[in-house]
């Protein structure tokens, strides 16, 4: 018993991708609210039509108004409210489960309101029932999004380990090739501080606030040191170097010396030769690795194009 217990908290603790940008909410919330909306108006379940004198299709567009707005404040404003517990490196299957059930809750819940006020029939409706109604809804739906979740978890998982595989199989192509004897010249903004680094010892630069971190190799020693300056200047001042690729905000990282990638649910980590950091790749610049390594998509690659 205990064993099947730890298995399912290693497994509810599991990375889970997290994507809050606007057209991607958007997306989500119009396709849940259509889908709300089509469901009522083609299916008339609970026989919804009864009791009032609208037409079925204002009503079944206030289901899908309700549904849409509820969504929205959900994905729009709890994160706001809840930073730590919507933060992306930190997301979990266990995560998504719990936001699932909270949007079903708090979408049922705003609906029996709804419902109450468009139908005669409903309006007798006490708190307890609507909650009841509400908690019988929770314990119906558990299941059906435990398995979706896992199913989206494991499709991401395959897709990104793919992914990460082919993308090895570049990086270890090019670490093959020789920079030469090219030395990458990094300067503070203010112009005062300076330092010089051959590309081939050069690891990773990392933001720190209103600074930047160098890494870099020195015989059989990792180097840093701090430089006075954003991350978008020295990518700027760098360009001439297609090795260095900025993969997140905060981490301009030269290709050369990355060891190998690693893929999960959430997407990819580059592991740093001799040292052991794994460098995140944002969701915003994986379509530009992939094309910097020449992997321009899964299907391309396994093309050979």
């Amino acid at each position: 018993m205990l064993s099947v217990i730890r298995r399912l908290r290693d497994y509810s603790n599991k990375p889970y991708p997290l994507d809050l940008s606007v057209p991607h909410s958007l997306k989500s919330i119009l396709g849940v609210s259509l889908f709300v909306f089509l469901f009522l108006f083609l299916f008339q379940p609970f026989g919804i039509n009864e009791g009032t004198d609208q037409s079925l299709f204002l009503i079944a567009g206030g289901y899908g108004l309700i549904t849409f707005a509820v969504s929205a404040l959900n994905r729009f404003l709890l994160p706001y409210i809840r930073p730590h517990f919507f933060n992306e490196s930190r997301w979990t299957i266990l995560h998504e489960i719990i936001d699932t059930l909270w949007h079903v809750f708090t979408i049922g819940l705003a609906n029996t309101g709804y419902a109450a006020l468009v139908d005669e029939s409903c309006r007798s409706i006490g708190l307890m029932d609507v909650l009841h109604m509400t908690g019988l809804t929770l314990l119906v739906t558990v299941v059906p999004v435990v398995f979706f979740v896992g199913l989206e978890y494991n499709r991401h998982l395959k897709h990104h380990l793919k992914q990460a595989e082919l993308m090895n199989q570049k990086i270890h192509q090019s670490s093959q090739e020789s920079d030469g004897e090219d030395i990458v010249r990094l300067m503070s903004e203010s112009g005062t501080d300076e330092i010089a680094v051959a590309l081939q010892d050069l690891l990773y630069i990392k933001s720190i606030d209103n600074y930047v971190q160098v890494f870099w190799k020195q015989k059989d020693r990792i180097q840093d040191t701090l430089l006075r300056g954003s991350l978008v200047y020295v990518e700027k001042s760098v360009k001439e170097y297609q090795r260095l690729f900025r993969c997140h905000r905060s981490y301009l990282v030269n290709l050369g010396n990355v060891e190998h990638v690693e893929g999960n649910s959430q997407g990819y980590k580059l592991a740093i030769s001799d040292i052991g950091d794994l460098i995140p790749v944002s969701r915003n610049n994986v379509k530009p690795l992939q094309k910097r390594l020449g992997l321009r998509s899964l299907k391309q690659a396994k093309q050979g194009i």
